[in-house]
């Protein structure tokens, strides 16, 4: 080649490369923005993979919390069962004691009831130890008044009673109250009474002689006018209800004898 024709394939060869470097520059440059790109946006989607590694990392530690929690009220539940279960227990144990007690207390009602039963038999037993009583003192009030007196006194060989004050002493035919009324209680065989065939057990003694006989005299003080010296007389106005429910009332006059003439104990 000439060194023209050199020349101008130098020049030629050089715009080429220059063109060629050119684009590979401009190449390079878009490559260069690209990756420049590409790099904010990794940037861009670190930023937010940070902001989401962040929120993740709270919602963890949240999340710890509340299992934190959940293990502590499960815990706490099952002590509370526990408790629970020991509670049940101790009612249980409660209902057995209530049962026994229940059972006690029937027992203890029903003993109750026969003790009741045996405080009403005792009650009627005191009812006729009353009476039995009453009776006792009757012949308490005869032997005082008969054995104060002298033994040469003169009798009629009776005892008198005394229908007790009350509701006890119960009614003559007629309806009428007998309480505190002086009656015949017993007669002497062989006695001056007996021996009138007029006087008979149970027969009201209204008069004694003169002495009119009330509610206010005693066995005792009826006793002393009967009695006498041995050989007088003494008259008695007796009351005796008839069938028809009537008072018949009428007298009987005895003469008094010493004990020792009749048996004051024979039956």
């Amino acid at each position: 080649l000439g060194s023209s024709e050199i020349a101008q394939y130098d020049d030629s060869a050089w715009k080429e490369q220059n063109e060629n470097l050119k684009k590979q520059v401009e190449q390079m440059s878009k490559e260069l923005w690209n990756f420049k790109q590409t790099m904010q946006k990794l940037e861009t989607e670190n930023h937010g993979l940070q902001a989401v590694n962040e929120e993740s990392t709270i919602m963890i530690k949240k999340y710890k919390e509340q299992i934190s929690s959940l293990e502590l009220r499960i815990s706490e539940m099952v002590d509370s069962s526990m408790i629970m279960k020991k509670k049940i227990e101790e009612i249980q144990i409660l209902e057995m004691r209530i049962k026994v007690l229940t059972e006690q207390y029937k027992m203890e009602l029903s003993a109750h009831d026969a003790l009741k039963s045996e405080v009403l038999l005792l009650r009627t037993n005191m009812i006729e130890l009353q009476v039995h009583f009453a009776s006792l003192v009757k012949l308490v009030d005869w032997c005082k008044a008969n054995f104060h007196l002298s033994e040469e006194m003169g009798g009629v060989g009776m005892i008198v009673g005394k229908y007790p004050q009350g509701g006890s002493a119960g009614q003559y035919p007629d309806g009428t109250d007998r309480a505190g009324h002086i009656y015949v209680l017993r007669i002497f065989p062989g006695g001056p009474a007996d021996m009138s065939r007029k006087v008979e057990l149970n027969d009201r003694i209204h008069l004694v002689d003169d002495l009119v006989v009330d509610d206010d005299h005693s066995i005792e003080d009826v006793f002393r006018h009967i009695r006498g010296q041995p050989g007088t007389q003494v008259t008695l106005t007796l009351g005796r209800f008839t069938s028809n429910n009537t008072e018949d009332r009428f007298k009987v006059t005895m003469s008094r004898r010493p004990r020792s003439t009749y048996n004051p104990d024979g039956n």
